[in-house]
C-alpha cells in the first residue's frame, strides 16, 4: 500500500507487495511499474524498479501540502502475458505524519487464441480412411492364418 509521510517537506513513500500465482513462470515474471502523482499544480511521473522482486519501495519527495492529489499506478509484465494493470486513488497532505493511500490494481491474463485448424483436402481424408481399412483387414487375415 502506498504510504504518505510528511516531515517538514512532504514525501510520498510507495510500498507495494506483488502477488503472483505459484508456478514455474513465477520466477521469470518481471514487472514494470509506472507512477504519476498530480494535483494542485504539482505533477511528477516516473517508474519504479522492481527487478524481479516481490516487494517494491519508492520515495517521492517535494510534494507540497494540499488536497486533491491523485496517485495513479500502472503495472505491466515485460512478457505481456497480462493486460496492463491500472489503479488510482486520491489523497491529501494536510499535516506531517504517515497517511495510507490504498491503490487497487487488477490484472488479467491476455486471452490466447485457440489454434487454427489446418484444412485437409477431402480426397486425403478418404485415402487415409481406405488405408486404415486395408491395414486393419490385413491384420485380421494374418491373425486368422496364424490361428488356423
Amino acid at each position: 500500500m502506498p504510504m504518505l509521510r510528511s516531515l517538514g517537506a512532504p514525501v510520498l513513500a510507495l510500498a507495494l507487495a506483488i502477488l503472483t500465482t505459484p508456478g514455474p513462470a513465477q520466477a521469470q515474471t518481471k514487472i514494470t511499474i509506472g507512477k504519476v502523482i498530480s494535483g494542485n499544480g504539482f505533477h511528477r511521473a516516473g517508474t519504479v524498479n522492481v527487478a524481479a522482486s516481490t516487494t517494491v519501495a519508492s520515495v517521492i519527495g517535494g510534494i507540497p501540502f494540499g488536497t486533491g492529489y491523485q496517485l495513479q499506478l500502472t503495472m505491466q509484465d515485460v512478457d505481456h502475458k497480462l493486460t496492463p494493470c491500472t489503479g488510482s486513488s486520491t489523497f491529501a497532505i494536510t499535516s506531517t505524519g504517515t497517511i495510507p493511500v490504498p491503490v487497487h490494481l487488477t490484472c488479467h491474463e491476455v486471452p490466447v487464441a485457440p489454434p487454427v485448424a489446418v484444412p485437409v483436402p477431402r480426397w486425403a481424408s478418404v485415402a487415409f480412411a481406405a488405408l486404415l481399412v486395408g491395414v486393419g483387414s490385413l491384420a485380421l487375415r494374418r491373425r486368422r492364418d496364424r490361428a488356423a
